[in-house]
């Protein structure tokens, strides 16, 4: 209690006995995030499964920068699957941005080959299909 961002010290004695070790934490003040990244992950690997890897998955947090970023990472990520599931469910922002369907309807107009490395698109985050 009241321990949020500070460094604290935790004794762990192991079960089989032993010599105790200690670890410095640092707690959160909200466990919230790890939650939502939990569930979020939970819909893309049950994405995933079901799909047999075909569908990428992507949930949109909310519109404000926190959850533009996310959409953003994943999106970088899911784009490269033969198409994509978005997920609006549980938008604390209240609605979908417009932006995001820009960002969704773009087209791949090109491909980047630089000399040793993997092929990219051009723009990047485009979707490789619907």
């Amino acid at each position: 209690m009241g321990t949020a961002g500070k460094p604290i010290e935790l004794t762990i004695s192991p079960a089989a006995g032993g010599d105790p070790r200690h670890a410095i934490v640092v707690p959160l003040a909200d466990e919230e995030p790890l939650y939502y990244h939990a569930w979020v992950a939970d819909r893309r690997a049950y994405v995933h499964e079901k799909s047999g890897g075909r569908l990428g998955y992507l949930h949109v947090p909310d519109m404000q920068a926190p959850g533009w970023a996310q959409i953003h990472r994943d999106l970088r990520v899911e784009v490269a699957r033969e198409g994509l599931v978005v997920d609006v469910r549980e938008n604390r922002g209240g609605h979908t941005s417009q932006l995001v369907i820009e960002k969704l309807a773009r087209r791949i107009v090109g491909w980047d080959l630089p000399r040793g490395m993997r092929p990219y698109s051009y723009p990047e985050d485009a979707p490789a299909a619907p």
